[in-house]
């Protein structure tokens, strides 16, 4: 294998992979680096994208805007990894076989502990009792309602508003008539891309790791990803930081398993970033 596949193939397909394998990594904003020096327990700076407003120019004296950045502190707190032993079989496959055997299902972990820490910033929110709103199972279209007119009022975009949901609120979505007739109709375009449907101008996705619903924008939340340098002594490694996505690769002969090993990780950390661009709703108790 190390005289057909290059280093940079297979980061690149780990990159391609990781991100095909998130839904909730892939609707909140993403902030990579690669060659991080740091470690867990690290606070990184994430850019908070900033809007400019225009002015009135009929008549009047140029006003000036100033182009202020602004930047939440995110924790890393975890490496999320995956180590395998290579049997002699998979040291000898070509690229293609070697990302369906070896890379997929390595990337799957580490995309769904990123889905988890995103997660489990979401049912924080959900699980404030201060600040949450209730959804009713038997009228889930209500609590949509709300959120739309509610992300009305705030100036929040049309464009980009995404609903998720747990397990606990799916039966729910899915004895909507909306949904069923989408079903009945043998029209399943809806459900592709992990898009369960459309109401109300919300894209609704659903994930297993998330409690309650949850209204957002891609700015509400983020996903910090720091990719740590390669280790000298690796004799294949590299690291990379693409599409919002950060990894460390390398595989190296490991003694003490007599064996090479496939390494793939990276420094996550995910938090809050705009109170303003989401709505949590916890499910409301059955009388």
């Amino acid at each position: 294998m190390a005289h057909t596949i290059q280093v940079s193939d297979v980061i690149n397909a780990s990159l391609g992979l990781v991100e095909a394998e998130s839904v909730l990594g892939n609707l909140v904003y993403r902030d990579a680096e690669a060659g991080f020096t740091g470690g867990v327990g690290d606070t990184v700076r994430v850019r908070v994208p900033n809007v400019i407003d225009a002015q009135n120019g009929a008549g009047q004296a140029t006003v000036f805007s100033d182009i202020a950045e602004g930047a939440v502190p995110v924790t890393l707190t975890d490496e999320a990894y995956s180590a395998v032993k290579l049997s002699d079989k998979e040291l000898s496959l070509d690229i293609v076989n070697f990302g369906a055997q070896v890379l997929q299902p390595q990337a799957a972990g580490v995309a769904k502990y990123c889905e988890k820490a995103i997660a489990g910033v979401m049912n924080a929110q959900v699980n404030d009792a201060a600040n949450t709103k209730t959804i009713n199972p038997d009228a889930p279209l209500s609590a949509i309602a709300r959120a739309a007119a509610e992300f009305t009022r705030r100036e929040l975009p049309m464009n980009g508003r995404i609903l998720v949901i747990g397990p606990e609120m799916l039966e729910a979505f899915l004895n909507l008539p909306a949904l069923q007739d989408v079903a009945s109709a043998g029209a399943d375009e809806a459900l592709r891309g992990g898009e369960l449907t459309r109401l109300m101008g919300f894209s609704v996705r659903v994930s297993p790791y998330t409690d309650g619903a949850v209204a957002f924008t891609r700015e509400a939340f983020t996903l910090a990803c720091r990719a740590p340098l390669p280790p000298e002594g690796a004799g294949f490694a590299e690291t990379r930081a693409h599409n919002g996505y950060a990894l460390r690769y390398l595989r190296d002969f490991d003694i003490s398993v007599r064996a090479d090993v496939s390494l793939m990780g990276t420094f996550v950390g995910a938090g809050k970033m705009d109170d303003r661009r989401f709505m949590a709703f916890k499910v409301a108790m059955s009388a």
